[in-house]
Formats: C-alpha cells, structure tokens, sequence
C-alpha cells in the first residue's frame, strides 16, 4: 500500500536515539505476552475482590484476542517490512501490540475505572494506545495499515464486550 511505504519512508526521516530508546522501551513494556499475564492477573484480584463478571469479561477479552491476533497472522502471513530498527519475528498482520493495547487499556477502562473517572481514564488509553501505534511503526516493525487494523480489531473485541455486558447486565435486572 502506498501510504505503508510512505509512513514507512517517513520513520527513517525521522530516526534518532531518543525515538528509537523510547519505541524500544515501549515496545517491550507493551508487548502483548506481558500484558495478557498482567490481564489475568488484574482478572484474578477484579475476580475476588470485586466482580467476577467483569473479570471474566476482561480476561476473556484479553485470552481472545490474543488468540485472533495468532490465528489471523498465521492465515494472512504478512512479512514485516525489511528495514526494522529491531528484530521482531512472526508476521506483520494485524500489529498485536496494537490490537492489544486497545483491548487492555479500554478494557480496563471499561470495566474498572469509577464513572466519575471514565473520561480522564478514556484519554489515557487513547494517548497510551496511540504512542504504542506510532512506536510499532517508528521501528519498522510494522506497516500503518498493520496498526490501523490492530486498532479495529481491538476495538471491535471492546464494542463486543460492552454489548455483552449490557445485556447480560440487563437480564439479570429483569
């Protein structure tokens, strides 16, 4: 795709040691293996400590995402884009660090942040979500439209989990 290549082109203009240490950095805080750990593990507490219903939809969310992001990737076979900054392995598409970091910060945002804190939390997960889109791209680890698609399928996994939720929310007032 045209605008692949010219985002692509674009990331080697503006390569230099703050961008590239800081898209490493994030790189590894967000990849998706971590986060889907951390996920169960902020399950297992959400689960006995407040709700087991949203912890079951926030590790469900997590474990199927994780497991659409493998399936999708082994059926596309994208290959990665040839001028990385840092070796990555496996296919391109869809970028898991983004499809999962919509599916993780929404999610938790979602499902565990007060009303009163729903919008503030709703910024930091787009800010978060994004810088982590932009640093799969910085690198050259992924194509634009990798991370686009990484976005909505993480979003749909997140409108899915609010309609679910509301109804079976709905049926137990009823």
């Amino acid at each position: 795709m045209l605008f692949d290549n010219i985002l692509n082109s674009f990331a080697v203009v503006i390569e230099n040691n703050f961008f590239t240490n800081v898209s490493r950095f994030i790189g590894f805080v967000f990849d998706p293996i971590p986060l889907l750990w951390i996920s169960l593990v902020i399950s297992l507490i959400v689960f006995f400590k407040c709700s087991k219903k949203k912890a079951m939809f926030f590790a469900s969310s997590m474990i199927c995402s994780a497991g659409f992001i493998y399936v999708v990737k082994k059926i596309i076979q994208r290959t990665r884009p040839l001028n990385m900054l840092i070796a990555e392995t496996g296919f391109s598409f869809p970028s898991g660090h983004s499809m999962i970091a919509i599916v993780f910060f929404f999610g938790l945002v979602y499902l565990l942040v007060p009303q009163k804190h729903k919008k503030l939390g709703t910024i930091i997960a787009l800010f978060v979500s994004l810088f982590i889109g932009f640093s799969r791209i910085y690198l050259r680890v992924h194509w634009f439209s990798d991370v686009m698609f990484g976005f909505l399928f993480g979003a749909i996994v997140i409108i899915l989990e609010d309609f679910l939720y509301k109804r079976i929310k709905s049926k137990e007032t009823i």
